[in-house]
């Protein structure tokens, strides 16, 4: 098991993976600035990343 943590004043975020398909998660959290026209779509779905 494998994880990542970010946090800043008013946020804080966690991921967690089983390390089988990657050395390590990696996530950044960034409140001034809004996702990318459909970073979030594709990134945080129930089906995963779509690369």
């Amino acid at each position: 098991m494998v994880g990542s943590v970010t946090h800043g004043v008013g946020y804080r975020a966690a991921a967690v993976t089983g390390g089988a398909d990657v050395a390590t998660p990696g996530i950044d959290g960034d409140p001034q600035r809004p996702f990318l026209y459909g970073a979030l779509e594709c990134n945080a779905s129930p089906e995963g990343p779509s690369v």
